[in-house]
């Protein structure tokens, strides 16, 4: 079974994700986003080289196979004090970017 780790990170430049896939302990993708760099917060917003964040996540749920039910959200780093962000960012990341994924 493949799934998905989204953590939620926050940055000293830029607010983000990073996201692995894994198919068992094999990781089979890694990749860091920042929003404003390489992925987009707002629809309106988004590019070629700056995707929608939840366009991010379907495409790689297609590319790998991973089911929405197995795609899992935690709180990654807050990089200013070195803690993990707080809890309500992970609730924010599901309902603004994962909430319409099938």
């Amino acid at each position: 079974m493949k799934q998905m780790f989204i953590k939620v990170m926050s940055g000293i430049s830029a607010d983000g994700f990073e996201i692995e896939i894994k198919e068992g302990l094999a990781s089979l993708f890694a990749e860091q986003y920042r929003y404003g760099y390489n992925a987009s917060f707002n629809r309106s917003w988004a590019d070629e080289k700056k995707p929608f964040t939840t366009e991010i996540v379907a495409a790689l749920m297609t590319e790998y196979g991973v089911a929405r039910k197995d795609i899992i959200v935690s709180q990654g780093k807050n990089v200013f004090r070195g803690d993990l962000v707080d809890a309500d960012r992970v609730t924010d990341f599901e309902n603004n970017y994962l909430m319409h994924l099938k």
